[in-house]
């Protein structure tokens, strides 16, 4: 679950980044 969540955010720190 922890993996999940990590890829989750990783996605949603490249939308704000971008």
């Amino acid at each position: 679950v922890i993996k999940t969540a990590m890829g989750y955010l990783s996605i949603l720190r490249s939308f704000l980044l971008e």
